[in-house]
Protein backbone atom coordinates (compact mmCIF):
# COMPACT_ATOMS: atom_id res chain seq x y z
CA UNK A 1 0.00 0.00 0.00
CA UNK A 2 1.23 3.48 -0.85
CA UNK A 3 0.70 6.12 1.80
CA UNK A 4 0.81 9.86 1.28
CA UNK A 5 1.56 13.01 3.26
CA UNK A 6 0.56 16.30 1.66
CA UNK A 7 2.82 19.29 2.08
CA UNK A 8 1.34 22.69 1.29
CA UNK A 9 3.47 25.50 -0.03
CA UNK A 10 5.71 24.78 -2.97
CA UNK A 11 7.93 27.84 -3.18
CA UNK A 12 11.49 26.90 -2.37
CA UNK A 13 14.89 28.52 -2.44
CA UNK A 14 16.35 25.31 -3.84
CA UNK A 15 14.95 23.94 -7.09
CA UNK A 16 15.63 20.95 -9.30
CA UNK A 17 15.34 20.83 -13.04
CA UNK A 18 15.76 17.59 -14.91
CA UNK A 19 13.63 18.26 -17.97
CA UNK A 20 10.46 16.52 -19.11
CA UNK A 21 8.73 14.35 -18.13
CA UNK A 22 10.24 14.69 -14.64
CA UNK A 23 10.50 18.41 -14.04
CA UNK A 24 11.45 19.27 -10.45
CA UNK A 25 11.50 23.03 -10.99
CA UNK A 26 9.96 25.01 -8.10
CA UNK A 27 9.12 21.89 -6.09
CA UNK A 28 9.80 22.20 -2.37
CA UNK A 29 11.32 18.81 -1.70
CA UNK A 30 13.26 20.01 1.35
CA UNK A 31 10.12 21.20 3.08
CA UNK A 32 8.23 17.98 2.41
CA UNK A 33 11.08 15.81 3.70
CA UNK A 34 11.69 18.02 6.74
CA UNK A 35 8.06 17.81 7.80
CA UNK A 36 8.07 14.01 7.62
CA UNK A 37 11.34 13.69 9.57
CA UNK A 38 10.19 16.11 12.27
CA UNK A 39 7.01 14.08 12.80
CA UNK A 40 8.69 10.70 13.27
CA UNK A 41 7.77 9.33 16.73
CA UNK A 42 10.26 8.90 19.54
CA UNK A 43 9.01 5.40 20.35
CA UNK A 44 7.51 2.70 18.15
CA UNK A 45 6.43 -0.78 19.31
CA UNK A 46 7.29 -3.59 16.89
CA UNK A 47 5.25 -6.78 16.75
CA UNK A 48 3.20 -8.30 19.54
CA UNK A 49 3.84 -6.73 22.93
CA UNK A 50 2.72 -9.77 24.93
CA UNK A 51 5.26 -11.91 26.76
CA UNK A 52 6.39 -15.07 24.99
CA UNK A 53 8.20 -18.04 26.61
CA UNK A 54 11.84 -18.47 25.58
CA UNK A 55 12.73 -21.43 27.77
CA UNK A 56 11.63 -22.79 31.12
CA UNK A 57 10.75 -19.91 33.42
CA UNK A 58 11.89 -17.07 31.13
CA UNK A 59 9.61 -14.87 29.05
CA UNK A 60 10.40 -11.91 26.78
CA UNK A 61 7.97 -9.15 25.83
CA UNK A 62 7.63 -7.22 22.59
CA UNK A 63 10.34 -4.96 21.23
CA UNK A 64 10.17 -1.17 21.32
CA UNK A 65 12.26 1.01 19.01
CA UNK A 66 13.37 4.40 20.33
CA UNK A 67 15.03 7.41 18.74
CA UNK A 68 13.22 7.63 15.40
CA UNK A 69 12.65 11.32 16.15
CA UNK A 70 16.43 11.80 16.09
CA UNK A 71 16.70 11.02 12.38
CA UNK A 72 18.04 13.91 10.32
CA UNK A 73 18.55 14.36 6.61
CA UNK A 74 22.10 13.50 5.59
CA UNK A 75 23.53 15.12 2.48
CA UNK A 76 21.58 16.49 -0.48
CA UNK A 77 18.27 15.14 -1.71
CA UNK A 78 18.59 13.21 -4.96
CA UNK A 79 15.58 13.58 -7.27
CA UNK A 80 15.43 11.29 -10.29
CA UNK A 81 13.05 10.01 -12.94
CA UNK A 82 11.86 6.40 -13.15
CA UNK A 83 9.65 5.49 -16.10
CA UNK A 84 8.24 9.00 -16.20
CA UNK A 85 7.58 9.16 -12.44
CA UNK A 86 9.21 11.72 -10.17
CA UNK A 87 11.24 9.91 -7.50
CA UNK A 88 13.29 11.11 -4.56
CA UNK A 89 16.20 9.44 -2.77
CA UNK A 90 16.72 10.53 0.83
CA UNK A 91 19.58 9.66 3.18
CA UNK A 92 18.79 9.77 6.90
CA UNK A 93 21.17 9.50 9.84
CA UNK A 94 21.04 9.14 13.63
CA UNK A 95 24.09 9.99 15.70
CA UNK A 96 23.39 8.72 19.21
CA UNK A 97 20.05 8.01 20.84
CA UNK A 98 18.89 5.04 18.75
CA UNK A 99 17.86 1.98 20.70
CA UNK A 100 15.78 -1.17 20.99
CA UNK A 101 14.40 -2.54 24.25
CA UNK A 102 12.32 -5.55 25.26
CA UNK A 103 11.22 -6.51 28.78
CA UNK A 104 12.02 -9.89 30.28
CA UNK A 105 10.75 -11.67 33.37
CA UNK A 106 11.58 -14.91 35.16
CA UNK A 107 9.40 -17.15 37.28
CA UNK A 108 11.75 -16.42 40.21
CA UNK A 109 10.38 -12.88 40.26
CA UNK A 110 13.36 -11.27 38.54
CA UNK A 111 12.65 -8.89 35.67
CA UNK A 112 14.43 -6.32 33.56
CA UNK A 113 15.10 -5.25 30.00
CA UNK A 114 17.13 -6.41 27.03
CA UNK A 115 18.75 -3.33 25.48
CA UNK A 116 20.41 -2.76 22.11
CA UNK A 117 22.02 0.60 21.37
CA UNK A 118 23.89 1.97 18.35
CA UNK A 119 26.14 5.02 18.29
CA UNK A 120 25.39 5.84 14.65
CA UNK A 121 23.21 4.56 11.85
CA UNK A 122 22.39 5.70 8.35
CA UNK A 123 19.86 4.52 5.79
CA UNK A 124 18.65 5.39 2.30
CA UNK A 125 14.99 5.39 1.31
CA UNK A 126 12.93 6.32 -1.75
CA UNK A 127 9.71 8.25 -2.24
CA UNK A 128 7.41 9.00 -5.15
CA UNK A 129 7.02 12.76 -5.57
CA UNK A 130 3.45 13.83 -6.34
CA UNK A 131 2.80 17.42 -7.38
CA UNK A 132 -0.54 19.13 -7.86
CA UNK A 133 -0.41 20.75 -11.28
CA UNK A 134 -2.78 23.52 -10.18
CA UNK A 135 -1.37 24.46 -6.76
CA UNK A 136 2.12 22.87 -7.02
CA UNK A 137 1.57 21.38 -3.56
CA UNK A 138 3.85 18.41 -2.87
CA UNK A 139 3.02 14.98 -1.48
CA UNK A 140 5.44 12.12 -0.91
CA UNK A 141 4.49 8.44 -1.19
CA UNK A 142 6.64 5.80 0.46
CA UNK A 143 7.36 2.99 -1.97
CA UNK A 144 8.49 0.47 0.61
CA UNK A 145 12.22 0.48 0.01
CA UNK A 146 14.91 1.09 2.62
CA UNK A 147 18.62 0.42 2.22
CA UNK A 148 20.84 0.14 5.33
CA UNK A 149 24.07 2.05 4.70
CA UNK A 150 25.92 1.76 8.00
CA UNK A 151 25.37 0.87 11.65
CA UNK A 152 28.16 1.45 14.15
CA UNK A 153 28.91 0.21 17.67
CA UNK A 154 25.84 -1.88 18.41
CA UNK A 155 25.91 -2.74 22.13
CA UNK A 156 23.90 -5.49 23.86
CA UNK A 157 23.04 -5.01 27.55
CA UNK A 158 20.95 -7.15 29.91
CA UNK A 159 19.43 -4.97 32.62
CA UNK A 160 17.92 -6.22 35.86
CA UNK A 161 19.94 -9.43 36.17
CA UNK A 162 22.72 -8.03 38.33
CA UNK A 163 26.02 -6.35 37.59
CA UNK A 164 27.89 -9.53 36.66
CA UNK A 165 25.22 -10.60 34.17
CA UNK A 166 25.23 -7.12 32.64
CA UNK A 167 29.00 -7.28 32.13
CA UNK A 168 28.75 -10.78 30.65
CA UNK A 169 26.03 -9.60 28.26
CA UNK A 170 28.34 -6.91 26.89
CA UNK A 171 30.98 -9.56 26.23
CA UNK A 172 28.45 -11.83 24.55
CA UNK A 173 27.41 -8.92 22.37
CA UNK A 174 30.97 -8.62 21.13
CA UNK A 175 31.33 -12.35 20.50
CA UNK A 176 28.04 -12.60 18.65
CA UNK A 177 28.25 -9.21 16.95
CA UNK A 178 27.00 -10.41 13.51
CA UNK A 179 23.91 -11.91 15.12
CA UNK A 180 23.30 -8.79 17.21
CA UNK A 181 23.71 -6.51 14.18
CA UNK A 182 21.28 -8.61 12.13
CA UNK A 183 18.77 -8.49 14.99
CA UNK A 184 19.23 -4.73 15.17
CA UNK A 185 18.59 -4.23 11.46
CA UNK A 186 15.52 -6.45 11.43
CA UNK A 187 13.86 -4.77 14.40
CA UNK A 188 14.98 -1.16 14.06
CA UNK A 189 14.19 -0.84 10.36
CA UNK A 190 10.80 -2.45 10.94
CA UNK A 191 10.17 0.24 13.55
CA UNK A 192 11.29 2.92 11.12
CA UNK A 193 8.87 1.74 8.44
CA UNK A 194 6.00 1.51 10.94
CA UNK A 195 6.73 5.02 12.22
CA UNK A 196 7.04 6.43 8.72
CA UNK A 197 3.77 4.88 7.61
CA UNK A 198 1.97 6.27 10.66
CA UNK A 199 3.27 9.74 9.83
CA UNK A 200 2.19 9.46 6.22
CA UNK A 201 -1.18 8.04 7.26
CA UNK A 202 -1.70 11.13 9.41
CA UNK A 203 -1.69 9.28 12.73
CA UNK A 204 1.00 11.58 14.14
CA UNK A 205 0.42 15.33 14.08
Amino acid sequence: AIVVLCFVGAASSLTYSTGEPCDFTHINLEGAVRKIVEMLPEYMPVGSQSFQPVFAGLEIGGANVSGLNKFRQYGPLLPFCLNGTRMLQVDLIISGGAGISAPWRHCSGSEGSIILRASLMRLTTHFIVNVSESSRDVSLSYVGRKIPVTTEDVVFVLEGAGEVAAQVSVGLGLVFRPVIETLWRDIFYSGFVLGLRKVLDGNYQ
